[in-house]
């Protein structure tokens, strides 16, 4: 009698890659893990795949934290990447990535949220943030339960597909047509499953 929804983070974190490479000047982006754990690693993953789909020659620094609530060890952590070169970083930590996230904007780089959209932490650094759609998961479920008069039982695993993730609008730059162009494809590509 359990019904669990979870999210393709990895599908999501791609996307974010792909927005890392086309924004680094640099060629070196940033990965903060609040735990080197498989569901983190699958975030950690899809990011590393996006950023090399596009610039296959990028530089990913990856450092995992083990801590989900110490902001200031993730701005630690982030000051280290940005002074080896990382000027987009993308932090799936908690609120240690709310850390990263204004030492980001301290540092005048750019950042990427994680699981809702994080740009209010750091309003001129954030551009994007990949966002689980709790939201469409309930109301699926409720849909569900309206139609059938049952709520499904297992597992349900939502991605781009089925609108359980995405990215939050484009702020702080402007992408060229070209950029979008190549966004838009990679987001039509992962909801066909390609």
């Amino acid at each position: 009698n359990i019904t669990s929804i979870t999210f393709k983070e990895d599908e999501g974190s791609f996307l974010a890659g792909v927005v890392a490479a086309m924004t680094s000047k640099s060629n070196t982006v940033g990965f903060i893990g609040g735990a080197d754990v498989p569901l983190i690693n699958k975030f950690a993953d899809g990011f590393s795949e996006g950023a090399k789909a596009v610039k296959p020659d990028i530089a990913i620094i990856t450092e995992y934290a083990n801590d989900f609530g110490n902001d200031k060890l993730g701005s630690e952590i982030a000051k280290k990447m940005i002074g080896n070169k990382a000027d987009v970083l993308y932090a799936a930590a908690g609120f240690t990535g709310v850390g990263a996230l204004k030492a980001a904007q301290e540092s005048r780089v750019y950042a990427i949220g994680v699981d809702s959209d994080q740009y209010f932490y750091a309003e001129k650094s954030v551009i994007t943030s990949m966002l689980k759609n709790v939201d469409v998961g309930i109301y699926q479920l409720l849909k569900e339960y309206a139609r059938e008069n049952e709520v499904p039982e297992g597992h349900i695993e939502l991605g781009l597909k089925d609108n359980g993730v995405q990215l939050a609008p484009i702020r702080v730059i402007s992408f060229t047509d070209e950029q979008q162009k190549t966004l838009d494809e990679w987001q039509k590509k992962l909801a066909e499953g390609n």
